[in-house]
């Protein structure tokens, strides 16, 4: 289905003629009239094929068949036509030929190297009754096309106007464009009634120019890393004209001068690929476009990327110390007390240490003071309240020696004539940080041996005794 539109105007006055006649004829016949704007409309003419249309109206000479090609045409056509008052005498053969124009155009007329679209508009002078001219399409008159390149002239094809004057050059007949100049020439001879006319038009051509650019990310980065890299490419044509590139420019993506990979352009022109870099160092980054038909390629200016050392993390031991252990102050009790060990600590490539402490209170008063203490340093000491958490307390590691290392934590009620007790649940972790390379291995918390002055004082006694038996004399009887 094909929607025509017909525009008719008076070819004096260039005013719409309202009434005018259309019928559009081909495998159907239709027939509209003009409305005030001088337009007529066929809303789905239904076989897409070549017509003949007429135009006429009362007062008017009716203008020639017109055929007009309804193939392949995907939005609303539209056709104009130009209608000659009776009261204007038609041209007389052989008496003072008319005078016409021609004008040309040429597009692109920039000279981008693409083929160009070439056509032209012929008009006669009609005088007019009161004096001066009327510019009327010249119809149905052919014109001759020509092209002059390196100094030799070349016929391309010769096609007739249409009812607008208007001669269209078929693009199979266009030369493709070269660098340099190119002249087109279009020629109407003219006849007995119409003086001939031409017109001509020059196009310098020569290529437009890609520009480039590019940027990474990250820019500073650990190796080996991946680095994103995105292009920015702009078609500039020989007039200066910024425009996008066709989608699909191939973009080559270089490291220090070596390619890694390509990636074609989006609709804005962008392009990205992702390469990892895994040297130390500083590295360039450039994208380049190749030389085509229309455009001379380019390679952008280089981006810089750092690379530094790996990011080696430190080696962190953290060791409970106490899980979930209950600390208890009576008034009996002077303080509560816990008291472990932590064996098998290396101080070789230490960087820092700390702790994490958390205390949950289970029962009695609810005020208390902590004191932490590391090998008889005081490394902690707060007031606490229902809860207390403590993470990341960054300790001196003067407080930590090499092997074993003692942890004592003290609570004591700052109402010391309470009769209650205060008991706390207590986590503690020693967090150990050191250099990547250290061979330390993971510290063990133990519990502290239990000294027994009973026991000791036993066992000294034992050796006495048994000292005192080997070195008595034996009485023998007598």
């Amino acid at each position: 289905m094909v929607v025509l539109e017909v525009i008719v105007t008076d070819g004096v006055t260039s005013q719409p003629l309202s009434g005018a006649t259309v019928i559009v004829q081909g495998t159907y016949t239709f027939t509209e009239y003009t409305d005030a704007s001088g337009y007529a409309l066929f809303d789905g003419y239904p076989v897409p094929e070549v017509v003949a249309i007429g135009v006429s109206k009362s007062g008017y000479y009716p203008h020639p068949i017109h055929y007009e090609d309804l193939r392949n045409i995907m939005l609303p056509h539209s056709v104009s036509f130009t209608l000659i008052p009776l009261s204007v005498p038609p041209p007389v053969p052989g008496v003072d030929p008319y005078v016409t124009h021609m004008v040309m155009s040429v597009e692109p007329s920039d000279g981008l190297m693409l083929k160009p679209t070439i056509y032209v508009k012929c008009t006669y002078e009609y005088p007019l009754a009161q004096g001066g001219f009327s510019s009327l399409p010249l119809v149905n008159k052919r014109v001759d096309y020509y092209y002059i390149r390196d100094g030799v002239e070349r016929l391309m094809a010769s096609f007739y106007t249409n009812a607008q004057g208007l001669s269209y050059v078929d693009a199979a007949y266009i030369p493709q464009p070269v660098v340099g100049t190119t002249r087109f020439i279009g020629v109407y001879l003219g006849d007995s009634t119409y003086r001939g006319c031409f017109a001509e038009k020059a196009i310098t051509y020569k290529k437009g120019t890609y520009e480039a650019t590019v940027t990474a990310n990250p820019v500073t980065f650990p190796v080996p890393n991946d680095v994103t890299m995105r292009a920015t490419i702009r078609a500039v044509t020989p007039s200066g004209s910024v425009m996008y590139p066709n989608t699909g420019t191939v973009v080559t993506f270089r490291v220090n001068g070596s390619v890694v990979g390509t990636a074609p352009t989006n609709l804005v022109g962008e392009a990205e690929f992702t390469t990892n870099i895994s040297a130390v160092g500083t590295h360039q980054i450039t994208v380049s476009v190749a030389t085509d038909t229309l455009y001379t390629g380019v390679t952008s200016n280089p981006f810089t990327v750092t690379g530094g050392p790996p990011d080696i993390t430190d080696k962190v031991f953290s060791v409970p110390i106490w899980k979930n252990a209950v600390i208890k102050k009576s008034y009996w009790d002077a303080t509560g007390r816990l008291t472990r060990y932590l064996t098998g600590v290396s101080v070789d490539k230490l960087l820092r240490v700390t702790v994490d402490v958390s205390m949950t209170w289970l029962s009695g008063d609810l005020v208390a003071d902590i004191d932490l203490y590391a090998n008889g340093q005081l490394i902690l000491s707060e007031g606490i309240g229902p809860t207390y958490t403590r993470m990341g307390h960054e300790i001196d590691k003067a407080a930590i020696k090499k092997g074993d290392n003692l942890f004592v934590l003290i609570m004591s009620d700052v109402q010391p004539y309470t009769w209650g007790a205060i008991e706390y649940l207590v986590n503690l972790t020693v967090n150990l940080y050191y250099e990547p390379t250290t061979t330390a291995t993971e510290p063990e918390p133990k519990d502290q041996t239990p000294f027994n002055l009973t026991t000791v004082i036993a066992a000294a006694a034992a050796v006495g005794i048994a000292v005192l038996a080997a070195s008595t004399p034996s009485k023998k009887a007598g």
